[in-house]
């Protein structure tokens, strides 16, 4: 009988360890809801911020005649695609801490985390270290040779 217990035992810790971590989780996720919406309210302030600065040496390089770089446009164009769906999550969804429905609650969360996640590597993203925009590169002017020198467009 004890040699079954032991089996028995042997069998189910394994499963019971992995359906509880498995609820465990879940239940976390569900009852980070709210700090991760703060979390995601201060984070998402740090971006507007950024993408001000961004939009502001964009202007001033535009007026100086400079090209700004592609990653820049792309960065500020993915920039005003999360702030609109972070817009519409919030207007739409409206999560908060007294969800009634744990499932409604979790999605919410992890809808939230997944943003966050966004917000964040964004930030990281919108650090140009060499600037928003390439050096204003002027060619050199065309001097046409005289006559009877060597020109690189007419060889001998």
């Amino acid at each position: 009988m004890e040699l079954a217990a032991a089996a028995f035992g042997a069998v189910l810790t394994p499963i019971c360890n992995f359906l509880c971590g498995c609820v465990t989780s879940k239940i976390t996720t569900a009852l980070t809801l709210r700090s991760n919406l703060d979390a995601k309210d201060k984070e998402m302030e740090k971006l507007v911020d950024r993408r001000k600065e961004v939009e502001d040496e964009k202007e001033v390089a535009e007026k100086e005649g400079n090209v700004i770089r592609a990653q820049v446009v792309k960065w500020l164009e993915d920039v005003e695609k999360l702030q609109l769906s972070v817009e519409e999550m919030v207007n739409d969804k409206k999560p908060s801490a007294c969800f009634l429905n744990c499932r409604k609650r979790y999605r919410a969360s992890k809808e939230v985390e997944k943003t966050l996640q966004d917000i964040k590597k964004l930030l990281d993203d919108g650090q140009f270290p060499n600037g928003a925009h390439g050096s204003h590169i002027c060619p050199k002017p065309f001097i046409k040779p005289k006559i009877g020198e060597k020109s690189l467009f007419n060889p001998p």
